[in-house]
């Protein structure tokens, strides 16, 4: 029996040296960790700072990206706006022309019939001076 009440008994001092380890080691990270990070400061604040400033880096980036995007197309839709505008004057400039010319073309067909009038009196007149500077000939 007797071993039996010395293994327990080193049993139960084997166990309470493992608390006491334990906590002295529990004791020693904590003072380590408030050494390295002290309470006034999380790590979180430490860690999300650059994490921060590159994400403001990052989106100051994206709103100067976005701002030449619209500018660019503004520029495009400017040119486009102009461009219809320089192309509907010359269609109408290339219409008016084309109906100046259809114009023409139809008083130049109206006046064929009145052309060989014309020339019917001309060639009248002319037989009748002819004649005149003829005496002797009689038509």
């Amino acid at each position: 029996m007797m071993p039996l009440v010395c293994l327990a008994k080193s049993a139960v001092q084997l166990r309470s040296y493992a608390k006491r380890t334990l906590q002295s080691q529990r004791m020693a990270l904590s003072i380590s960790l408030k050494s390295i990070n002290p309470p006034t400061r999380t790590t979180d604040s430490v860690l999300t700072r650059p994490q921060n400033a590159a994400r403001r880096d990052r989106e100051e980036r994206l709103l100067l990206v976005e701002l030449v995007a619209l500018g660019l197309l503004a520029c495009l839709f400017v040119i486009i706006v102009y461009q219809h505008r320089v192309q509907t004057s010359r269609e109408w400039s290339t219409a008016e022309t084309l109906a100046q010319y259809e114009h023409s073309l139809s008083r130049a067909n109206a006046s064929g019939g009145a052309t060989n009038r014309n020339r019917g009196l001309m060639e009248a007149l002319s037989a009748l001076r002819e004649s005149a500077l003829r005496p002797g000939l009689q038509l």
